[in-house]
C-alpha cells in the first residue's frame, strides 16, 4: 500500500506573480488592496494555500481574529506538510489570550520545521504570558544558539529574566541587542526603564538624549526623553524634548499637556496658562487640563480658583464621585481656607488621574495584539 501524500496544486505563473504582488502590498500598509489581490488568487485557485495564508494574515493584522483562523484552517487542510499556517494560527490564538491552543499551534509548527526560529520565539512569548520563564528562557536560548544576532529572541530573554528578578541580566542582554541594532527604538526604551530601575537615571538619560540626538524625529524617544526628565525636574530638557515631538505631531495632546508641565516646572506660569487654554476639549483631556490650570493657579496663590480647577479635574474622572462628595463637604468645613483646601485637592485629585492612568493602559494593552514579526 502506497504511502499517501498531500496534493498541492502547482501555482501558475499569474497566481506566482499576483501572491508576490500581494505580499508586497502587505509590505506597504495597503492592506485592502492585499486582501482583494489574494482573494482573485483564491477565485481563480480555490486549492491555493498561499492565497489563504495571505487574506488569513490580513485578518489577522485587521483584528479579525476569528475570519484569520477560519483561513488558517482551510491553509493547513490544503498543504498539511507545512508549518506556516501552523505558526499564523499560533499568532492569531495569542491576540485572543488563547495560550493553551497559541502553544499547541507553536509546538505543532516545530514538529513540522524544528529549525523554525519564529515558531520558538513565538512558543517563548506564550510561555512569558504564562509566567513559564525557565521554560522560556530555554527556548529563546536556543535560537540565540543559531543566530546570536537575532534581536526579538534577546528582548525576550532580557524580559524573562527581568520577570525572575535578575535586572542586572537583564540590562546585559539589552546591552548585546543594542550593540547590534544600535538604533532600534523598543531596545532603546527598554534599556533605559532598566537603567532608572536600577538607580541608574544619568545612564538612561544619556542613553535617551544621544537617541534623540540621533533621531530627532523619532517622537518615541523624544517622548520617553521628555517623560524622564520630567520625572527628574530637567524641566528644560523635558520641554525641548516635548516641543520635538509637537513639531513633527502637532495634535499630540499629551505632548502639550507635559510641556505645559515642563513649564510650570520653570515657572513660567503665564506661558504655561497661554498653552493650557489652547489644549482640545474633550472629555480624555479635561481632567488634565483642568488639573494643570489649577497647579499654574495654585503657584500663583489664587487658591480659590485652584481649588475650582482641581474640582472641574474631578468630575470629569469616571468614578470620582465619592471623592468630590467627601471634598465638597471639606469645603462646607473649612469655610474659605482656599490654601488648605488646595492642599487636600492635590494629592486626591493627583491619585484619581494615577488610577485612571493605569485603567486606559490597561485597556491599551489587551488592545494590543500579538503581531507575526
Amino acid at each position: 500500500m502506497s504511502q499517501w501524500k498531500p496534493q498541492v496544486k502547482p501555482l501558475s505563473g499569474s497566481d506566482r506573480d499576483q501572491l508576490k504582488l500581494g505580499r508586497s502590498l502587505i509590505r506597504e500598509d495597503r492592506l485592502e488592496e492585499a486582501l482583494a489581490t489574494f482573494q482573485a488568487v483564491l477565485q481563480a485557485n480555490p486549492g491555493s494555500a498561499l492565497a489563504n495564508l495571505g487574506i488569513g494574515y490580513i485578518y489577522l493584522r485587521q483584528g479579525r481574529a476569528n475570519e484569520a483562523l477560519g483561513r488558517f484552517a482551510k491553509a493547513k487542510q490544503q498543504d498539511p506538510m507545512a508549518a506556516k499556517p501552523l505558526l499564523l494560527e499560533g499568532y492569531a490564538y495569542l491576540e485572543q489570550d488563547d495560550h493553551q491552543r497559541a502553544e499547541q499551534a507553536f509546538l505543532g509548527a516545530l514538529q513540522l520545521d524544528p529549525e523554525q526560529a519564529r515558531a520558538r520565539t513565538a512558543l517563548a512569548q506564550v510561555l512569558i504570558r504564562q509566567q513559564r520563564y525557565p521554560e522560556a528562557i530555554a527556548q529563546v536560548q536556543g535560537v540565540l544558539r543559531g543566530n546570536p544576532q537575532q534581536t526579538q529572541p534577546r528582548l525576550l530573554l532580557a524580559r524573562a529574566l527581568h520577570a525572575q528578578g535578575q535586572a542586572q541580566a537583564a540590562v546585559e542582554e539589552l546591552e548585546r541587542a543594542l550593540q547590534g541594532s544600535p538604533d532600534n527604538t523598543n531596545i532603546q526604551l527598554r534599556l533605559a526603564r532598566l537603567y532608572q530601575e536600577l538607580g541608574l537615571a544619568d545612564q538612561a538619560r544619556q542613553l535617551l538624549e544621544t537617541a534623540a540626538q540621533g533621531a530627532p524625529e523619532n517622537v518615541t524617544i523624544q517622548f520617553a526623553l521628555g517623560r524622564m526628565t520630567l520625572e527628574q525636574q530637567a524641566f528644560t530638557t523635558a520641554e525641548q524634548a516635548f516641543r520635538a515631538v509637537i513639531a513633527v505631531k502637532p495634535k499630540q495632546a499629551a505632548a502639550h499637556l507635559h510641556l505645559v508641565e515642563a513649564l510650570i516646572g520653570q515657572n513660567r506660569l503665564e506661558e504655561a496658562a497661554d498653552h493650557a487654554r489652547q489644549l482640545p476639549k474633550n472629555n480624555r483631556i479635561a481632567p488634565l487640563s483642568h488639573k494643570l490650570m489649577g497647579d499654574i493657579l495654585y503657584r500663583k496663590e489664587r487658591f480659590k480658583e485652584a481649588v475650582e480647577e482641581y474640582r472641574a479635574a474631578m468630575l470629569n474622572l469616571p468614578g470620582a464621585d465619592q471623592a468630590v462628595a467627601e471634598l465638597d463637604a471639606e469645603l462646607q468645613g473649612e469655610q474659605g481656607d482656599w490654601a488648605s483646601l488646595a492642599d487636600n485637592f492635590k494629592p486626591s485629585l493627583t491619585g484619581l488621574l494615577f488610577e485612571e492612568g493605569g485603567r486606559r493602559r490597561e485597556e491599551r494593552k489587551r488592545r494590543e495584539a500579538a503581531r507575526p514579526e
